[in-house]
């Protein structure tokens, strides 16, 4: 359920606010338009590839529509200084940043070893680049590799913020 700026029930947002919370429902609602486009595509493609990629971007893209909603439920929430169930939590210090920066740092090294082997093996597949959809998996992986990185890495610089600041 997307999240409505409802003036009887809401205290006022400001102007960035407001504008925060149209691009966020605008993109949920076009992502009901590739929604509904990807579940065509993904039941109705012509071949199998077709729709198994199909099936891929609709994974992605329900992703999506659930992160933008929960985006826009957010800041309704901040705005009237309450939380709802569904909403992204907020940034906070840990307790645990001895156990977190080493579990980061080893997750980091892994991804970045599987970084390694997955441009190795897109090398070894080139001969059946143009005749199965390997390569293209292959190249998903690595952009999925690249994500977990980034996101690895925003942990790690959170953790060790929080730890910096517990420090003052």
């Amino acid at each position: 359920m997307t999240a409505t700026p409802d003036a009887a029930l809401l205290q006022p947002m400001s102007q960035w606010e407001e504008q925060l919370f149209a691009h966020f429902t605008a993109h949920t609602e076009q992502e009901v338009t590739l929604l509904g486009a990807y579940e065509d595509l993904a039941r109705n493609g012509d071949t199998q590839f077709i729709r198994y990629l199909a099936s891929l971007l609709l994974e992605d893209e329900q992703r999506h529509h659930r992160m933008f909603t929960q985006l826009a439920n957010t800041l309704v929430s901040q705005a009237n200084l309450t939380t709802g169930a569904d909403d992204i939590p907020p940034l906070e210090t840990s307790d645990d940043v001895a156990r977190i920066a080493p579990l980061t740092g080893r997750l980091i090294a892994l991804e970045e070893d599987d970084k390694v082997q997955l441009a190795r093996l897109r090398k070894e597949l080139r001969p059946v680049r143009d005749t199965t959809l390997w390569d293209l998996l292959v190249q998903l992986a690595e952009r999925d590799t690249e994500k977990h990185l980034l996101i690895l890495r925003f942990i790690d610089a959170a953790s060790r913020q929080a730890t910096r600041s517990q420090a003052r």
